[in-house]
């Protein structure tokens, strides 16, 4: 039984730190610089369509809910982006965002194959 009680407090705690982590980084970085830590190491930020700026904390909390939307249809609205002109899931048309490369900032593309 101790074991049991020991187990719980162990996914009790990894359970918090899991979702503070995930607020810190996605909701709060990501609301307000516009670049969670992945967004950072590939040199993108997600802005508003209309603005250009960082969304703010609570339309980055509303953007990853709708991002189960993404993942109804066998993950068809992850796919969209490689079709969309502007790069987009379809959680980024509700929120009207957009993915822009930090370099030129324009729209993100894929990187072109190389040549041989």
């Amino acid at each position: 039984l101790g074991g049991f009680a020991s187990d719980d407090a162990q996914n009790v705690i990894s359970s918090v730190l899991g979702l503070g982590w995930f607020f810190y980084n996605m909701v709060y970085l990501g609301g307000t610089t516009g670049q969670s830590w992945g967004r950072k190491l590939a040199g993108v930020r997600l802005v508003s369509e209309a603005t250009g700026r960082p969304i703010g904390m609570g339309m980055a909390f509303v953007r990853q809910l709708a991002h189960i939307i993404d993942s109804l249809i066998c993950y068809i609205g992850w796919l969209f982006p490689l079709w969309d002109a502007k790069r987009q899931t379809i959680a980024d048309k509700i929120m009207s965002t957009i993915v822009i490369d930090e370099g030129t900032g324009g729209t993100s593309q894929p990187q072109q194959p190389y040549s041989y």
